[in-house]
């Protein structure tokens, strides 16, 4: 892992991030390593940390462990951290979006370690861009048609995908993300490259010809990502009922980021209220995100 860092380094690619192990507790038919808290423990403390002391590296590059799904974290992350030592090595715990939604796991990681950056690292579409074909969790990298999606329209699916991405960035800014990246940012229209059977979605998708076709969800991240900007600090609000989700933030320049998702069928008219006066009426087209980035005099 140290020689690989040192490689992209070499190359001028800056490494910021290190995460110990994708999906410690996934065994899959492509690439997989079970590792329980203390077997990874015992990975950065006696073998990986010294290594990237050796190498000038530690304290440079900042350490992730876990990197799975939120529902099983503070089982495997306690087991780890329970040796003050390593502890103390790691910056932060990794997670990902599968198995639902499991937004109070990250509150749990907040209370207990809240020295410790969450980041969200990976989620991607289970399904072949555009096809109503699933991943099978028995059968993993067998292709299923998904009988409640076959008379779904490519651009459906699309737009489906692109409000799971909404509400999960939502609930996650909610509960105390401070970082988010995807996997994988771009695939072919099998859902690969891959090694094995299978294929994925993602926000961009590679075309035969050589161009690339942006996804319905790569403007819902793309809109998130310009409300809600580096350095941001989440913002208490409401909402008044289930069917809008809504998450907000002060940024560094002042600017107040509001980011809304109609779930409903129709469209919704919302009054965004700050400081006990209205700022403004919104109408929120049904099935849709709306993004507000209001300035510091407004």
């Amino acid at each position: 892992m140290v020689k690989f860092i040192q490689a992209y380094l070499a190359e001028g690619i800056p490494v910021g991030m290190l995460s110990l192990q994708n999906e410690a507790s996934a065994a899959t038919s492509w690439d997989s390593c079970l590792w329980s808290g203390e077997e990874e423990r015992i990975f950065l403390k006696d073998h990986l940390y010294p290594a990237l002391e050796a190498a000038g590296l530690a304290g440079k590059i900042a350490v992730f462990i876990w990197d799975h799904n939120k529902e099983r974290a503070i089982e495997h992350i306690d087991a780890f951290m329970a040796d003050p030592d390593a502890a103390a090595k790691v910056d932060g715990f990794a997670f990902h979006w599968y198995s639902g939604d499991h937004f109070e796991a990250l509150d749990l990681l907040r209370r207990r370690y809240p020295d410790k950056l969450l980041v969200h690292t990976e989620s991607c579409p289970l399904h072949m861009p555009g096809k109503a074909m699933s991943m099978s969790p028995g059968e993993d990298g067998v292709l299923n048609n998904a009988d409640d999606a076959q008379s779904l329209t490519a651009q459906q699916i699309d737009h489906n995908d692109a409000i799971a991405y909404a509400h999960d960035m939502i609930g996650d800014l909610n509960h105390g993300m401070q970082g988010w990246m995807d996997w994988n940012m771009i695939v072919d229209r099998s859902g690969g490259p891959r090694h094995v059977g299978g294929g994925f979605g993602a926000p961009l998708v590679y075309e035969a010809d050589g161009t690339f076709s942006e996804t319905i969800a790569y403007a819902y991240i793309k809109a998130i990502a310009e409300t809600v900007c580096p350095g941001a600090v989440r913002i208490g609000k409401s909402v008044f009922g289930r069917d809008v989700e809504a998450a907000a933030c002060r940024n560094t320049d002042g600017t107040v980021g509001v980011v809304l998702l109609n779930r409903a069928d129709r469209e919704l008219k919302v009054n965004v209220r700050m400081n006990g006066s209205i700022l403004l009426d919104v109408a929120l087209p049904a099935q849709t995100l709306t993004c507000l980035k209001m300035g510091a005099e407004d």
